[in-house]
């Protein structure tokens, strides 16, 4: 309504030009019918190619779920949604394995920051819980509203553990898909997925968070603890 109201794009009208990293509409929106065909189109494979985006050191370490078998028992054919997936998958043993892991990683990479992406509130806290634990770095768990016994996050807290991540007095942050877009901090050199999606566009979001290219930053370690592959197309 606002580029007719304007004109854009036409005689006499307003300039018109559009940009976007997301390509795939969650909306199933046609942007092409609105922009028309892409004149450029940079993709993270580009990217990658030109130094325009750092290296991946990626990791799998979950290759044996059977997704096709992970169905809802009681609905005849119907399978799991993402959020059921996630209550499902991340046991205590398995979190367990991901921060000895994350650890691991750790000791790979100069000045170490990481992201852990996390399927709810209450695995980003447990996962907090752990990693602090055993030490090594410290960690903080930053999300939006409020699940079982979980304090609230509102905005002036998130803002303090998003200042001190990017000031390194936070070295990992447990995300509960606040982290997806929006977020800048080019340092971050280790990624943990622990979040099932299903979703391309959310899974080149997240792994776009360590992609950013930084001073003594030669890549970023990806791991990966789900491993959907239908995800990377």
């Amino acid at each position: 309504r606002v580029m007719e109201y304007l004109s854009a794009g036409k005689q006499g009208g307003a300039f018109l030009i559009g940009l976007t990293a997301t390509p795939w509409r969650p909306d199933e929106t046609d942007i092409a019918a609105i922009f028309g065909d892409p004149l450029v189109s940079i993709d993270m494979v580009y990217g990658l190619q030109n130094g325009f985006l750092t290296n991946v050191d990626y990791r799998m370490y979950t290759s044996n779920i059977n997704w096709d078998a992970l169905r809802d028992p009681r609905h005849q054919g119907r399978t799991y949604s993402p959020k059921q997936l996630n209550r499902t998958l991340f046991i205590e043993e398995w979190d367990d394995a991901v921060v000895y892991a994350l650890r691991d990683a750790w000791k790979e990479q100069p000045n170490p920051r990481a992201i852990v992406f996390c399927g709810t509130i209450d695995h980003a806290l447990a996962m907090r819980d752990k990693i602090n634990l055993l030490g090594f770095c410290k960690a903080a768990a930053i999300y939006s509203g409020a699940q079982g016994g979980a304090e609230p996050l509102n905005g002036f807290k998130r803002n303090l553990i998003l200042s001190d991540f990017a000031d390194g007095r936070i070295n990992v942050i447990c995300a509960v898909d606040i982290f997806n877009e929006g977020i800048d901090v080019p340092d971050v050199n280790i990624l943990v997925f622990q979040r099932v999606t299903h979703s391309r566009r959310i899974f080149i979001q997240q792994l776009g968070r360590g992609l950013r290219i930084a001073d003594d930053k030669s890549k970023v370690i990806v791991l990966d603890f789900v491993s959907d592959v239908r995800r990377f197309a």
